[in-house]
């Protein structure tokens, strides 16, 4: 079984915003309040979503990892999908505050998804902030899941769209 991690089930402030209720929660544990408090916390900050791909079943599975230990989702079958594609991403996160301010964020990444036969439905398998990891990886997927990447253009385009595309960390 190989297993990837796609991402946080919830944006960055809210994730803060369970760090702040889970240390609030530990401080005042004692309470109903305080274990209501720390499982509040805990379920914001440790829920992940992920990817697990069982090759020899041909199995494909997607779900939330909730607190980071129960796992939901469903079961595909590999063969419902037609290829894997790499495309550039760009994700914008801007917080408000109430003196009417604002801080925005960008970020650049490299997704890898598998396409379904059914056009404009994806998987996202994993994450990259460099085009060359990202398809590197989709190589390697692909000749384990014997399923073909659905264009192999893109990676002079995503080259040539995204040259300052990240320090060459995967994005977790």
């Amino acid at each position: 079984m190989i297993s990837y991690n796609t991402g946080r089930t919830f944006p960055p402030t809210v994730v803060f915003a369970g760090t702040l209720i889970l240390l609030a929660g530990l401080l005042s544990v004692t309470r109903v309040t305080g274990i209501l408090m720390v499982l509040t916390g805990a379920f914001l900050l440790f829920s992940t979503d992920k990817v697990r791909i069982h090759p020899g079943t041909g199995k494909i599975s997607s779900g939330t990892s909730l607190f980071g230990i129960i796992s939901t989702g469903k079961q595909r079958n590999l063969k419902a999908f037609r290829g894997l594609a790499v495309v550039p991403y760009s994700i914008c996160t801007t917080t408000h505050s109430l003196s009417n301010r604002s801080n925005s964020v960008q970020e650049r990444e490299f997704r890898v998804y598998l396409v379904e036969r059914i056009p404009e439905q994806a998987l996202l398998v994993r994450k990259f902030l460099l085009a060359e990891e990202a398809f590197a990886f989709a190589r390697q997927l692909s000749s384990i899941l014997e399923i073909p990447l659905v264009s192999e253009n893109q990676e002079q385009e995503a080259r040539r769209d995204h040259p300052d595309s990240g320090a060459g960390q995967e994005v977790r």
